[in-house]
């Protein structure tokens, strides 16, 4: 049985090896009044859902699901272009994604797409067929800008090309190469 005197003296031993660990680990942990220990804190974001505003009312109608996959810096998606007016092209994709900078949907992201496309005549070229279509891999770099209460809101702009994965033949309305623009603004969860 350790007397009060050992007992303190262990105390002050054991306080004098541990404390400068204890002071370090508490130095260390973020404090609660600073606004950027909360943000670092705040939930990462897992989905991602958008509509492109712009292109509707001009004959075009786009969207994208991507949510983050296997670590907090990777994603996956998928994005659809719909043309009703003036029919060139539609497609689909969908778009593997790794961010750069470790927050998937925020910020940076590049990667490849792999998808569908089906390309339509341009009217005066009536000897080429009328629709052909082929499955494209591709590549892709958008921005994801994050903002709003609770992060809820989403902006998106990106550029994506691809190439079909077949030989076309020289009356085809597909091209070598084809691209896109990402315009997309929606939600964040």
């Amino acid at each position: 049985m350790l007397t009060l005197g050992q007992s303190v003296r262990f105390a002050l031993q054991l306080a004098l090896c541990l404390g400068p660990r204890v002071a370090h680990a508490e130095a260390d942990r973020p404090s609660e009044s600073r606004p950027a220990a909360r943000i670092n804190e705040a939930a990462p974001l897992r989905h991602a859902l958008g509509i492109n505003p712009i292109f509707a009312p001009l004959g075009t109608v786009t969207g994208e699901y991507e949510v983050r996959l296997f670590s907090p810096a990777t994603s996956l998606g998928l994005s659809a272009w719909y043309e009703y007016k003036d029919v060139r092209a539609r497609w689909v994709y969908v778009k593997a994604l790794v961010y750069p900078w470790g927050v998937a949907l925020r910020g940076l992201g590049v990667g490849l797409t792999v998808g569908a496309l089906r390309a339509y005549r341009e009217p005066e070229q009536l000897t080429q067929m009328a629709t052909d279509s082929a499955a494209t891999l591709g590549i892709i770099a958008q921005y994801n800008f994050v903002f709003g209460p609770n992060d809820l809101l989403l902006v998106g702009l990106g550029l994506g090309g691809r190439t079909p994965l077949k030989s076309i033949p020289d009356n085809s309305p597909l091209s070598r190469v084809d691209g896109d623009g990402r315009i997309i603004a929606g939600v964040a969860f």
